[in-house]
């Protein structure tokens, strides 16, 4: 199963960026096929257990927030 989200259409957001950024810590997302919209993909089968969500969830928002501060930088 993959979960689908929506690219942040903000100027700090670039997939490419948040998919190394994210590579680098241990987490693999992949690029989106909706058409005409940016979009990710997150698989979310397996043995995905509560402190792997929170990893995960953690470390996306440690990227969030470099590529923001990137962009004030």
């Amino acid at each position: 199963m993959i979960a689908s989200f929506v690219e942040p259409q903000e100027r700090w957001f670039a997939f490419p960026a948040f998919y190394e950024a994210l590579r680098a810590r241990g987490f693999a997302i992949y690029a989106g096929k909706m058409t005409g919209r940016g979009t990710f993909r997150v698989g979310v089968i397996g043995a995905i257990d509560p402190a792997t969500i929170d990893a995960f969830l953690l470390a996306a928002g440690e990227v969030v927030s470099e590529m923001k501060q990137k962009v004030i930088s």
